[in-house]
């Protein structure tokens, strides 16, 4: 996948990788659009937690992850689904450090 970036956790998964490929612009209005919400005042709220979980679960291509055999863990929504919080939440403010993922979303 061309351009994909490689971020490493530290201390507790110092040795786990996880790659991301950049965003499309599909990835961008389908992300956004499903985040966002006008209200019946007119006025639109964010949903952050559903943006990190989509985005997270549309760009993240690769890991090093591994079961408790070693044996890799394929990329999965249940997968991620079972990502400690601090993890994701490393993540996440990795990918926002990307310049092509950070002006796919802006100041999302």
């Amino acid at each position: 996948v061309t351009g994909v970036q490689t971020c490493a956790l530290p201390i507790l998964f110092e040795s786990v990788k996880f790659s991301f490929r950049p965003p499309t612009w599909g990835d961008t209005k389908t992300i956004m659009s499903a985040c966002s919400q006008m209200g019946s005042d007119g006025k639109i709220t964010f949903d952050g937690y559903k943006f990190i979980d989509m985005r997270l679960k549309r760009l993240l291509v690769d890991w090093s992850l591994t079961d408790e055999k070693e044996k890799r863990l394929p990329v999965t929504e249940e997968n991620i689904e079972n990502l400690p919080p601090s993890v994701v939440s490393y993540l996440n403010e990795q990918l926002e450090k990307v310049p092509s993922i950070a002006a796919a979303f802006g100041a999302a």
